[in-house]
């Protein structure tokens, strides 16, 4: 059977008032097959991003901004400082030097991973995590897992590749605001 994930967004009307219920339906019209509904999200804010908040609706900008760089080979981790009181979203930009069938890109010690495929030399490769997007070239690229993001104090991630690159982190450091 095959999963198909399906997102939208619902405009609230009268944005000051809150929330009393929520219905949801499902409707088909001349189709065959089976339905199975096997879990429904919902949560606040313009951006879907899974089980994770969206850190750009809820925190505010310190105007601090980072960028930390390195060259990597295979497998590497590595730790980023945050000066915030929170965690906050980043950009990952990845140029492989070598050709890579597998990269990916986790939290702590491998959770939240996020899976790219197959790149070639000087492909660069996007994820941003505030825009939800991951691109190969340019172009929107096929991928699986969570978002990264950059915890505050020491963020710890796992580089994982079958090869060489650079990578370039690049955030803004947040502290908690009124949502958070």
């Amino acid at each position: 059977m095959t999963f198909k994930q399906f997102e939208t967004l619902v405009d609230n009307p009268t944005p000051e008032k809150r929330v009393a219920s929520v219905r949801v339906g499902v409707r088909l019209y001349n189709a065959t097959g089976q339905l199975a509904v096997t879990d429904m999200v919902f949560q606040e804010g313009n951006k879907t991003t899974g089980y994770a908040p969206c850190l750009s609706e809820m925190l505010v900008a310190t105007g601090r901004k980072r960028k930390v760089n390195a060259v990597i080979h295979g497998d590497t981790k590595l730790v980023l400082f945050n000066d915030g009181s929170a965690a906050c979203g980043c950009t990952a930009t990845i140029r492989p030097t070598t050709k890579t069938r597998r990269l990916s890109l986790s939290q702590g010690y491998g959770a939240q991973m996020l899976e790219v495929g197959n790149a070639e030399i000087d492909d660069t490769v996007v994820i941003d995590s505030l825009s939800a997007i991951v691109q190969l070239g340019g172009v929107d690229a096929v991928h699986s897992g969570f978002f990264p993001y950059v915890q505050d104090g020491m963020s710890r991630h796992i580089v994982q590749l079958d090869g060489a690159a650079t990578i370039l982190f690049d955030y803004s450091e947040r502290d908690g605001g009124v949502g958070s």
